[in-house]
């Protein structure tokens, strides 16, 4: 069993909120801005935009205070997540999960996938959001691949395969630490936009299959033999047998 109190901690490497001399009056400011006149033409100059920014940081920074390091950057990571989603949504209407669900039970024999499931992580509030959990009858033992998809057109980077791989850590920590039975062995990302070289590298080395869907036909561009135990798997089980022993 995982000994929480030996695990790292992530969020420490981000440091301390740095502190500031003076609050910002939040209620002033918003009571300065209905109070101006419609009419008035609003200053964009350089002066003013780094004014308006340094509020908002100064913000931030009164909310950490309030929430905390954690929530806070769990929040801004919500923030952050809703924003490209919206992004992504101006952009998407290629790739289909529900068409990926179909492509993996017929092309390569998955025996069961599950849309939008919910994975409890060890290093997380919340459980992180699973495209596809997809399950394989394999020989000797089962496979239960995580299928992640994106539908953009910007390439996908090799911080995204990383990403994954480090949320997948995860989710096999906190299923040994509450001694549970399921956890992911498998990767795999399918993207509607191409992959950058770095992450096609990444992917090779860390065990990630990598899928390029181009309207029609789907494509594997990296670790084509999914079905091989790959190495982000057999590293996490290395670093277990170190705690546990």
């Amino acid at each position: 069993m995982v000994d929480r109190r030996t695990t790292p901690d992530i969020l420490a490497a981000l440091g301390a909120l740095p502190k500031e001399k003076t609050e910002p009056n939040l209620g002033a400011d918003l009571d300065s801005s209905l109070n101006q006149s419609p009419n008035k033409p609003v200053q964009k100059s350089p002066e003013r935009l780094e004014e308006t920014f340094s509020r908002a940081v100064q913000s931030v920074v009164s909310l950490g205070r309030v929430l905390g390091r954690r929530k806070l950057i769990h929040w801004l990571d919500e923030i952050r997540d809703t924003i490209v989603a919206q992004k992504e949504e101006e952009t998407a209407g290629v790739l289909s999960i529900s068409d990926v669900s179909g492509w993996l039970r017929k092309r390569l024999g998955a025996a069961s996938t599950i849309r939008h499931y919910l994975a409890t992580g060890r290093i997380v509030e919340h459980p992180y959001k699973v495209d596809i959990w997809t399950r394989f009858n394999g020989k000797p033992t089962r496979i239960d691949m995580w299928i992640e998809c994106k539908d953009q057109k910007s390439p996908i980077k090799r911080k995204d395969v990383l990403a994954l791989v480090r949320k997948a850590v995860d989710v096999f920590y906190a299923a040994h630490a509450d001694k549970k039975d399921f956890w992911f062995d498998r990767l795999m990302l399918i993207s509607s936009a191409p992959f950058d070289p770095k992450a096609i590298e990444a992917a090779n080395r860390y065990g990630v299959t990598c899928v390029i869907y181009d309207g029609a036909t789907y494509r594997i561009e990296a670790y084509k033999d999914w079905q091989r135990k790959p190495r982000w798997l057999d590293e996490a089980e290395i670093a277990l047998d170190r705690l546990q022993g």
